[in-house]
C-alpha cells in the first residue's frame, strides 16, 4: 500500500507525463477492447459462445481499467497539484483503486485464457498465437498472485500477437 501512496510526490514533479501516461493506458484499454471486438466479435459455428464470453469478460475488464485510469487522471493529479502532504483521504482511495485494478485484471486475464482457448480449440487464428496468449494468461495471473499486480503491458501486447497471427494466415 506504501508504494501508491509514495506516488503522489514523483507524480507532483512530473504531473505533465503522468496525465499523457494515464490518458495512452485510457486509450490503448479503449483500442484494444474496440480491436478485440472486431477481431472475434464476428466468431460463428460452435466458437461463437466462447468468443461472446471472452469479449464479455473483456467488456467488464475495460470499464473496470477505465475506472482505474480515471481515478489516475483525477484524484491522484488533484492530490498531487493542489496538496503538498498526503491528504488522508487519498490512501482509502488508493486502495479502492488498486481493488478496482485488481477486479480487472482478473477479468482481462480470464479474457486472455477465453481468447487463447477459441484460437486453440476453434482455428479462429493460427494455434501458435493461441498458446502465446496462453502463456501470456499464466504470466499474467502469475504475477497478479506472486506481486500482486499485473503490469497491463501484458495484456495490451497481445492484439500485436493477434494482428500478426492474422497477417500471416
Amino acid at each position: 500500500m506504501r508504494r501508491e501512496v509514495d506516488t503522489l510526490g514523483l507524480v507532483r514533479e512530473r504531473l505533465g507525463v503522468w496525465l499523457f501516461d494515464s490518458r495512452l493506458f485510457l486509450a490503448s484499454a479503449i483500442g484494444t477492447a474496440v480491436g478485440a471486438g472486431l477481431m472475434f466479435g464476428g466468431v460463428d459455428g460452435p466458437g461463437a459462445p466462447l468468443a461472446d464470453t471472452s469479449l464479455l469478460l473483456l467488456g467488464i475488464g475495460t470499464a473496470l481499467w477505465c475506472v482505474n485510469i480515471t481515478f489516475r487522471v483525477s484524484t491522484t493529479a488533484a492530490a498531487a497539484r493542489d496538496f503538498t502532504d498526503t491528504p488522508p483521504w487519498y490512501p482509502y482511495l488508493v486502495r479502492l483503486s488498486v481493488a478496482v485494478w485488481h477486479t480487472a485484471a482478473i477479468f482481462l486475464g480470464l479474457t486472455l485464457i477465453g481468447i487463447g482457448l477459441l484460437i486453440v480449440l476453434f482455428g479462429v487464428l493460427p494455434a501458435w498465437s493461441g498458446w502465446t496468449t496462453l502463456a501470456i494468461a499464466a504470466v499474467h495471473f502469475g504475477l497478479l498472485i506472486v506481486t500482486r499486480d499485473a503490469p497491463p503491458l501484458l495484456f495490451y501486447s497481445m492484439p500485436a500477437v493477434w494482428g500478426i497471427a492474422a497477417l500471416l494466415a
